[in-house]
């Protein structure tokens, strides 16, 4: 009788165990399915596609109601990374547009920049986020190619202007030891644009933190005022752009530093 008891005790409290798990996995579910129709609203009040974040939530929800606690959790997750990375796509985006007006100012030929871009925000539109990004990638490196095609324009016009005029004129009789004046013409020039490749990169740190700013004001206003961020990811947006901030701080100093040096 004993050991009848003592079995029939055990069952019992598996049996007990086994429900509260199930319970608490249900629980977990259903939380993550509400969590990703906020992500959702949230996207959709962003102005970002939800076709893939809608067919998702709906594979989600078949999930939960055949019990299969474990797909619904997978699914939310990846509703969750989506959000975030269109908001990261978004966020590159205007920043590529901040630099192709730099560069337009300049009345510099980026057509292909431009082009660029405006496929990039198709896609991004279209809910193509990786292809986006790859376009994205190709921009940048072409506006880097011509901001860096630009200086050496301007180098060697000021320098053609500024150092080889004014040395003929000045020292003309030296011009006989052709070895020494190129090996002096050519150390004005590289010093010369060194200089000038390390002001466009203190003028592009500066124009990165406005960015970065502008970023964080609409991060704050999307979740204290708006209300179309949520706090996990307002806190992720906001310490990556902190971050960035910080070493852009600390990068600046060192760069004016080797300016005043050359």
């Amino acid at each position: 009788m004993k050991l009848a008891y003592l079995i029939f005790t055990v069952t019992i409290l598996l049996m007990v165990s086994l429900a509260i798990s199930q319970n608490a996995t249900s629980t977990e579910a259903v939380q993550a399915i509400a969590q990703a129709e906020k992500d959702m609203k949230e996207m959709q009040d962003a102005g970002f596609g939800i076709v893939f974040i809608n067919d998702t939530l709906l594979e989600a929800r078949n999930a939960l109601n055949k019990t299969d606690y474990e797909l619904v959790i997978e699914k939310t997750r990846l509703i969750s990374e989506r959000k975030l990375q269109a908001y990261n796509i978004s966020d590159s985006l205007r920043a590529l547009e901040l630099g192709i007006k730099e560069l337009e100012a300049l009345n510099l030929n980026i057509s292909k920049v431009r082009e660029l871009l405006n496929k990039s925000m198709t896609t991004f539109q279209e809910e193509r986020y990786e292809e986006a990004e790859e376009l994205i990638e190709e921009a940048y490196a072409e506006l880097n190619s011509k901001r860096a095609e630009a200086t050496i324009v301007q180098v060697r016009i000021r320098a053609v202007r500024e150092n080889i005029i004014s040395f003929v004129r000045e020292n003309w009789l030296h011009l006989i030891i052709g070895i020494a004046s190129s090996s002096a013409i050519g150390y004005i020039i590289y010093n010369r644009i060194m200089i000038i490749r390390t002001k466009n990169q203190i003028k592009d740190l500066g124009i990165e933190q406005e960015v970065l700013k502008n970023l964080m004001k609409r991060a704050q206003s999307d979740y204290f005022q708006k209300r179309t961020l949520t706090r996990g990811s307002y806190e992720i947006k906001i310490k990556k752009y902190k971050e960035r901030m910080l070493e852009t701080k600390e990068l600046l100093p060192v760069l004016k530093a080797r300016v005043e040096k050359k």
